[in-house]
């Protein structure tokens, strides 16, 4: 459904993406994982179509981007970028519909519209100007910009992929969730999601597979407990990292800080 197929990305000199190969099927999460400046962002932005690979080829569901006009890119994918921005005073509700196809029904629309805004808790500030959003808000106001593009593709009869680049970034515990619980849905519903992240236990517990970068290149592919071994996830982060269980069974990453005590009970330190 979305797949990278020997991506490499260079700016000038610098190879951001080298040769990366990956695939995101129909009805499934991958979280997309690595430090700063590993390509995740990049990989994101060649498989959205918004960056030319200069080797590889992008493609949803079975087309390669590139051979798509915007028009009907917009249809097959939606993406949230790492910093969107605004060209315009939007309000919420305006902001949330402004990828919806003139093609679609304005009572339909205005469904879209209203849905994606319920499911990032923004229903309540629809008729407010996104300026007057706190930064978290505004973040959670362009998710529900991308879902409600996925969900307008998908009526119709397109809609294949998802790709968000940190929707989580600068919001607080309780809403990181609701943006993931809405990419699920969004997955459980038939789109190909890919999610880049930070937050490995975030990832953990709601990716069916991470997908580590380290400097450029796909380090692994698995479902989350082979995907984050302690002592891959040290290298990766070049840092000491430990994984346990929550009393839940939840898996749960941590760096090891200077002067941590040893976990006690069921817990997996990383080799340092």
């Amino acid at each position: 459904m979305l797949e990278a197929r020997g991506i490499s990305v260079a700016f000038g000199r610098r190879r951001a993406v080298v040769a990366a190969d990956l695939d995101v099927g129909a009805g499934e999460l991958v979280a997309l994982c690595g430090p700063n400046g590993s390509g995740k962002s990049t990989l994101i932005g060649a498989l959205a179509g918004d960056i030319a690979p200069g080797a590889g080829e992008a493609v949803i569901g079975g087309e390669d981007v590139r051979a798509l006009s915007a028009a009907h890119l917009a249809l097959r994918r939606a993406a949230l970028e790492q910093n969107p921005s605004l060209a315009a005073p939007f309000s919420v509700f305006a902001l949330a519909g402004l990828a919806i196809p003139l093609a679609i029904p304005p009572a339909e629309a205005v469904e879209i519209v209203r849905r994606a805004l319920d499911s990032v808790g923004l229903a309540d500030r629809a008729s407010d100007g996104v300026a007057a959003l706190s930064g978290g808000q505004q973040r959670r106001a362009h998710l529900a910009r991308a879902l409600a593009q996925l969900d307008a593709g998908r009526r119709a009869g397109f809609g294949r992929a998802l790709l968000l680049d940190e929707p989580t970034a600068g919001l607080d515990f309780s809403h990181q969730i609701g943006a993931m619980r809405a990419a699920r849905v969004a997955a459980d519903e038939g789109a190909a999601v890919l999610v880049a992240l930070h937050d490995l236990s975030l990832a953990a517990a709601f990716a069916d597979r991470i997908v580590l970068m380290q400097a450029g290149r796909v380090v692994a592919d698995e479902a989350p407990r082979g995907a984050l071994a302690p002592d891959r996830l040290s290298d990766v982060y070049e840092t000491p990292m430990r994984l346990f269980d929550s009393p839940d069974g939840a898996l749960c990453v941590a760096p090891v800080y200077p002067g941590t005590p040893p976990l006690r009970g069921n817990a997996t330190e990383g080799v340092y």
